[in-house]
């Protein structure tokens, strides 16, 4: 019995914790929004996307078209990265002869600078093959492939 009661309360108490987690989840932090408004005061209307581990905020940056910024939080508002998408022909040759010799096949579809917290300029690529997948890779400036990018952000 004692047994039964003892799950029961484990039960009820995980199933809250995982409840309150949701419900917080739900709401855009302050501090996201803040953060925002503060460091680019001409962002224009903020596209807003939340996926299990991180939010997504979308806007246009002043008079510019072009210039799409993309920040990503956690859960908590604090900033993780901003991306500013670039035209390709302001990539750094370095960067491209890296993607496209590692990368065989694959076209560039999407350049971004990735400006948050970098000691050195570092860039995420969307690499596209004819009938396959896009992959996402961050390369910095001197041609180094940083990382790979998981596919869901």
């Amino acid at each position: 019995m004692k047994t039964s009661i003892t799950l029961f309360c484990l039960l009820l108490i995980c199933g809250n914790v995982g409840k309150a987690q949701t419900e917080s989840w739900n709401v855009i932090p302050q501090k996201a929004v803040d953060t925002i408004r503060t460091v680019f005061p001409d962002a224009g209307e903020i596209t807003w996307k939340r996926s299990a581990d991180h939010l997504r905020a979308r806007f246009q940056n002043g008079l510019e078209e072009s210039e799409s910024i993309t920040l990503f939080f956690d859960q908590g508002g604090h900033l993780l990265d901003v991306l500013r998408n670039i035209q390709l022909d302001q990539l750094p040759e370095d960067v491209i002869y890296s993607a496209t010799s590692t990368h065989k096949g694959y076209d560039i579809k999407e350049a971004y600078q990735v400006e948050h917290d970098r000691p050195e300029a570092l860039y995420e690529l969307h690499l596209q093959k004819r009938g396959e997948q896009m992959i996402k890779v961050r390369i910095n400036a001197r041609g180094y492939l940083v990382t790979h990018v998981p596919a869901k952000r």
